[in-house]
């Protein structure tokens, strides 16, 4: 039976016209603390790269870290 875990950091945003977005980063890094997520997300709003469109990103509001586990069922 294997069995696989899954990572991923959902980084969402807020956007122009009251929109909302998110980026997700897959195989985030475990061993970063809040604190240095909050300064990368933060790096991302401020780099001005982000939007949907013509929506630029305004600010940011929050971040979320998903880990899935997924295990395959034996059929016998």
């Amino acid at each position: 039976m294997a069995t696989k875990i899954t990572r991923t950091l959902k980084c969402q945003f807020a956007g122009e016209n009251d929109t909302e977005f998110n980026v997700n980063v897959p195989d985030y890094n475990t061993e970063k603390t809040d604190s240095e997520i909050q300064t990368g997300v933060n790096a991302m709003l401020a780099s001005g790269a982000l939007g949907i469109g013509s929506k630029a990103a305004t600010a940011v509001i929050g971040a979320t870290k998903v880990d899935t586990t997924t295990t395959d069922v034996v059929f016998i």
